[in-house]
């Protein structure tokens, strides 16, 4: 209506062209900013007896990076095989699901053409007759040496290059069975069975995710795949726009991508909702506006995943002032937080709301309620070691939230500071890949500091 004359069904086709939501991007050309890890997929794959492994945080794209990769490794002669996990898979459920899915998709080459010569009456009569191929029955996985063998007779006749994506790999319950995993990736190398796995799941390594069958380190590449990098960002926005013929403000884009916190699925939403604004604007739209965008971020909001938005309402259902604590939770570029810092960013969220700022013992409670289970244990102790927890120190349960609650306080009109490092010279596991640059504290922002870390030494024990 509003963008080049389309019309619904021709908007709807050219959004889903350029912006996925809900399927994983299977193209080289739509992955942006996944370039290095991609070749160091391919060339992994390309050693014989190596498989890859990619994990990280729920959301940064680890699913689409393994589609793509996948493509690309795949001969032509025939498709990636891919496989979901669940809670109760086993290595046998898994493997007997992928070889199911190889033989179904091997029946176009069932049959094979045979010449026959026959002598009929007086003439000479030559035949051409198609025969049925033995197609092995399906096979039923009972054992580590079945799967071995199912998988080195898939990588002898589905294809020249076999590739198998065993995907959310985490869900499995059983340490045991993801153990087994690592047995499986050593003995398909000790048998050169030529099948390429592509594994991936939500981990902070893959010891933690596949156990420590040290043995089986040398057949892993191991990808840990951060949140997405600003330029990565940066094209995904502008490729969806000018795929439209839209100018977008650098204030807006640079606005999406720092509400985005980094996580590829909140650049595509945002992108989809702005653009779906513009679409049904009263009038022709040919540059994106801020009340467009406010408007577009309500909707995004609305549409994010049910267990980003439950665990937020959650947190905040039962008091108002839960909103601000998590706002300010949520400013500046360092995923783990000193409640020094907290306090001072909450401060600033309530002189931009004009409201009254809770006293410090009443912040404690609440602050510490947001670690329970009731209220959806949004928050966490960070800097947690062998040696136990670091007092004062927290985060997000899930990195994830962390740009739902963003876009929860920029749609109330909170324009948070993403770029500041209250940590800098703090060690932490990791830092949001922001563009600006370093600001320090100010004199009275420390002096604020100062003052409340004695209050806060009484009320820690009760935290």
């Amino acid at each position: 209506m509003s963008i080049g004359g389309c019309d619904l069904n021709t908007f709807a086709t050219r959004l889903n062209e350029v912006l996925t939501l809900s399927v994983p991007v299977r193209t080289p050309e739509k992955l942006f900013g996944r370039e290095r890890q991609l070749e160091k997929i391919q060339l992994a794959l390309h050693s014989p007896g190596r498989h890859v492994f990619i994990y990280g945080d729920r959301g940064v794209g680890k699913t689409s990076l393994a589609h793509t990769a996948a493509s690309l490794v795949q001969s032509s002669d025939n498709r990636p095989i891919t496989v979901s996990c669940d809670h109760d898979s086993t290595l046998e459920s898994v493997i007997e699901s992928a070889i199911n899915q190889g033989q179904s998709r091997m029946q176009v080459d069932r049959f094979k053409t045979s010449a026959t010569i026959g002598v009929n009456t007086a003439f000479v009569k030559a035949e051409a007759r198609f025969d049925e191929r033995d197609i092995s029955p399906k096979r039923s996985i009972v054992n580590m040496a079945a799967a071995v063998e199912a998988l080195n007779y898939l990588a002898s006749n589905y294809s020249d290059n076999t590739v198998i994506v065993i995907d959310e790999f985490d869900l499995i319950r059983s340490d045991e069975q993801r153990a087994r995993f690592g047995v499986l990736l050593k003995q398909l190398s000790d048998g050169d069975v030529s099948v390429r796995i592509i594994f991936t799941g939500i981990g902070q390594s893959v010891s933690d995710l596949i156990g420590g069958h040290l043995s089986s380190q040398r057949q892993i590449e191991q990808i840990d795949l951060e949140r997405l990098h600003w330029t990565g960002r940066q094209c995904i926005v502008e490729s969806a726009f000018e795929y439209f013929g839209l100018e977008i403000p650098s204030v807006i884009s640079d606005r999406i991508c720092a509400l985005s916190d980094g996580f590829p699925y909140y650049v595509h939403l945002m992108c989809s909702k702005l653009l779906h604004e513009c679409y049904m604007a009263g009038e022709v739209v040919t540059t994106v506006t801020r009340p467009l965008f406010m408007a577009s971020l309500n909707a995004a909001v609305m549409s994010a995943e049910e267990t980003l938005r439950s665990c937020y309402e959650m947190a905040t259902w039962r008091d108002e002032h839960m909103h601000h604590i998590l706002w300010a939770m949520a400013e500046g570029a360092d995923l783990n937080r000193k409640k020094d810092h907290i306090i001072i960013s909450y401060l600033q969220v309530m002189k931009l709301l004009s409201i009254e700022p809770l006293t410090q013992k009443t912040f404690d409670s609440r602050f510490a309620r947001l670690r329970q289970e009731n209220h959806g244990a949004i928050l966490c102790h960070a800097l947690v070691g062998k040696d136990g927890v670091r007092p004062g120190w927290y985060r997000f349960s899930e990195n994830m939230i962390r740009g739902f609650v963003r876009m929860q306080a920029e749609k109330c009109g909170i324009i948070l500071d993403f770029d500041r490092q209250y940590s800098a010279h703090t060690a932490s596991i990791r830092t949001a890949a922001v563009k600006g640059v370093y600001n320090p504290l100010s004199s009275v922002e420390r002096s604020v500091a100062r003052l409340r870390r004695d209050d806060e030494k009484d009320g820690e024990e009760n935290i």
